[in-house]
């Protein structure tokens, strides 16, 4: 058998890395085929999305990519993000080929 031995000098400050305080947000997408924008809150530090229509929706990092260069959200389905820098500024395009859509949206930071 054998026997590792380690020892770190010095600290390891993880106490901004917790994500502590949730804010839940509702988007909907009124009109078909036209792309909506949610800003998520500064030093957001996690988020998960929930389609909560009968529809598809078409998730973007960039805006007018909507459409064209996107993750597709199934009825139901969810998508989460996690580890995010807490400088970060972020913005989410969506769009949907249908109307009346609505996407739940939970950050904490």
């Amino acid at each position: 058998m054998t026997s590792v031995n380690s020892s770190l000098a010095g600290q390891l400050d993880v106490s901004g890395l917790t994500a502590t305080t949730p804010i839940v947000a509702n988007v909907s997408i009124p009109i078909a085929n036209t792309e909506v924008s949610y800003a998520l809150p500064s030093s957001t530090k996690f988020f998960k999305i929930q389609n909560r229509s009968n529809g598809l929706m078409k998730l973007a990092y960039s805006v007018g990519t909507s459409g064209t260069t996107y993750w597709t959200l199934f009825p139901g389905q969810q998508y989460c993000e996690n580890n995010i820098a807490s400088s970060a500024s972020l913005t989410l395009y969506f769009q949907s080929p249908q109307a009346a859509q609505l996407l739940e949206v939970i950050s904490w930071s």
